[in-house]
């Protein structure tokens, strides 16, 4: 398996080309070394807090307002369906600019060879995709013998279920798309396809402009890394999408005093490692929040209740009209159980709440709450009731996680075999792999799945706990 610390720098020239332009501003206090964004070593005076260390005017990023306006227009123009997919539009950008880069230097950079007669005019992004990682280390490029590693947690049935679709997408889109407009997308592949939504998902950032939620790909912004030991904290650099004075600009502002030498960080969220991983191609062990999608089976818990037909047709109308059904096949990372290490506390998500005390609930309380109910405890004896059952949902997982994990080790043996992959990655900036870690170290993919499993375990022992504490002493 490839390693994520990819040979590669960031090119010194090309980011040079768009700070001279003005592409890019940088506060005179900050560098861009090592993968990162860093106060100077020789800065002389902290950096205050509301500093914009990063401004990058929306002209300047990767946007579908920008790619619909290139060359590639008349793709556009012949399939309008793709202007009500952001992500499809995006990584058509992206894939012709990759294509543009790999035409300039002659170079395949691991992503399929292409020829410079594959290439058209004006792809004003082509130095942006320049900076980029070559590759990515989320599970999506793991090799079916590591991805099979990841086994009975969430992360490996939402990675199949986008292999699938991406093969789907590529069949009935964009390999169409290669053939129809050879000029403009001849040289893109499959694996380039992969590449580009890879790259959507772990750069672009959202932010309300014109009255819109809008996403882009912002140059040299896109190289601040993520730290999860900070993720808790409000007291973080942040993304801003600003339009003061009409500058329609996106922008990184410093929330902490930031002394010389400093890394400055621009927290991606309370993620745990599973949604690192998924999303970045990293983890941060014992560092990163705990959370785990974790939802009962409505349909066969409703066929397992002894309830009247008006009593099931009650249940039914409550988890529809509170979207109860859709939740309950969730699995994005948002996390139904949430919890802190260290914390005894564990968050419980409302809507898992809700669908078991409306599961649980009797004909008597059904008739006392009626047809108005919008969630929230119902009885006493119905929230006891959904705490008892949510105990047995997180002990059923933590069986399944510890019988799949016996099977891996006595089939896996020894990992040495594997390639390690980076983890913390803090040597992993843009152009060299993801860039999105805060230390250093390497895992291979065995351990990284041990280390997944661990946290969910340890979410769910936490979450028994929480909830024998609250049985013993219900409120």
């Amino acid at each position: 398996m490839q390693a994520a610390a990819h040979p590669r720098s960031v090119d010194g020239d090309v980011l040079r080309l768009l700070l001279d332009s003005g592409t890019v501003h940088l506060d005179e206090s900050i560098e861009v070394r090592d993968g990162g964004l860093f106060v100077r070593g020789d800065c002389e005076v902290d950096v205050p807090v509301g500093t914009a260390l990063v401004s990058v005017a929306f002209s300047d990023c990767i946007s579908c307002e920008r790619i619909i306006a290139s060359p590639l227009k008349v793709v556009f123009d012949s399939c309008p369906g793709l202007l009500d997919y952001e992500d499809e539009v995006l990584a058509l950008g992206l894939m012709w600019g990759k294509v543009r880069v790999t035409a300039s230097t002659g170079q395949g950079q691991g992503q399929g060879e292409t020829s410079t007669e594959c290439t058209a005019d004006g792809c004003g992004w082509r130095q942006h995709c320049s900076l980029m990682p070559v590759a990515f280390d989320t599970p999506l490029f793991w090799p079916a013998a590591d991805l099979e590693l990841l086994k009975g947690m969430h992360i490996h049935n939402i990675t199949t279920m986008l292999i699938k679709q991406i093969d789907n997408d590529w069949d009935t889109i964009h390999g169409p798309l290669a053939l129809e407009f050879p000029s403009l997308l001849g040289g893109i592949t499959k694996d380039l396809y992969k590449w580009a939504l890879t790259a959507i998902y772990s750069r672009a950032v959202g932010f309300q402009r014109r009255g819109q939620y809008t996403r882009c790909i912002a140059p040299v912004l896109d190289m601040a890394n993520h730290s999860a030991a900070i993720s808790t904290s409000t007291d973080v650099e942040t993304f801003l999408y600003k339009n003061e004075f009409c500058q329609d600009q996106v922008q990184v502002i410093n929330t902490l005093v930031r002394g010389a030498g400093e890394e400055c960080f621009a927290v991606y969220g309370a993620y745990s490692n599973a949604k690192l991983l998924f999303t970045y191609g990293f983890v941060e062990p014992r560092i990163a929040p705990l959370s785990l999608d974790l939802w009962p089976n409505v349909e066969a818990s409703l066929a397992s209740t002894s309830a009247t037909a008006s009593l099931l047709a009650w249940k039914r109308g409550r988890l529809q009209a509170l979207d109860l059904f859709a939740a309950a096949s969730r699995y994005d990372f948002s996390g139904s159980l949430r919890g802190l290490r260290g914390s005894p506390t564990v968050e419980i998500h409302p809507d898992l709440l809700n669908t078991l005390r409306i599961i649980q609930a009797t004909e008597g309380e059904s008739n006392d709450v009626g047809t108005a109910y919008q969630g929230g405890q119902i009885s006493r004896r119905n929230e006891l009731s959904a705490f008892v059952v949510l105990r047995s949902l997180c002990m059923s997982a933590t069986k399944r996680l510890q019988s799949l994990k016996r099977s891996q080790e006595q089939e896996k043996g020894d990992d040495s075999s594997t390639t390690p992959l980076s983890v913390f990655a803090a040597d992993m900036g843009a152009g060299t792999g993801t860039g999105t870690g805060t230390g250093t170290g390497t895992l291979t993919p065995l351990q990284i799945a041990q280390s997944l499993r661990d946290d969910e375990e340890h979410l769910l022992d936490s979450a028994v706990a929480f909830i024998n504490a609250h049985l013993a002493n219900p409120k």
